[in-house]
């Protein structure tokens, strides 16, 4: 009994040591992403489609991301996304895409 008891002592010890208590593990360095070339892209794609897909949600997502850095830019693409949200011709749709894509 004697002989599991400290098992379980030697068990014990080794998974909290093993697994640690986090600290700096290397990874607390944010990742930069192209705000401008991303929504230029999904932009891309809704001008080609002539229709707003399920990318949307990211879109608007990177435009406020984007209001952070350029405010005149970033009110503009809002606008223009709440604008082609409601179009349903797609001609209409790429005419608006390019037009916001001459924004950035």
């Amino acid at each position: 009994m004697r002989f599991f008891s400290g098992l379980l002592v030697v068990a014990l010890t080794t998974c909290i040591v093993g697994c640690g208590t986090g600290g700096d593990n290397g990874f607390s360095e944010k990742v930069k992403i192209d705000v401008v070339g991303t929504i230029k892209t999904d932009l891309q794609a809704i001008e080609k489609a002539g229709r707003v897909g399920s990318g949307m949600t990211n879109l608007t997502g990177n435009v406020r991301i984007l209001k952070e850095t350029d405010l005149a830019k970033g009110e503009l693409l809002e606008a223009g996304l709440k604008d082609i949200v409601t179009l349903n011709d797609p001609a209409k749709v790429k005419a608006k895409a390019k037009e916001l894509l001459g924004v950035l």
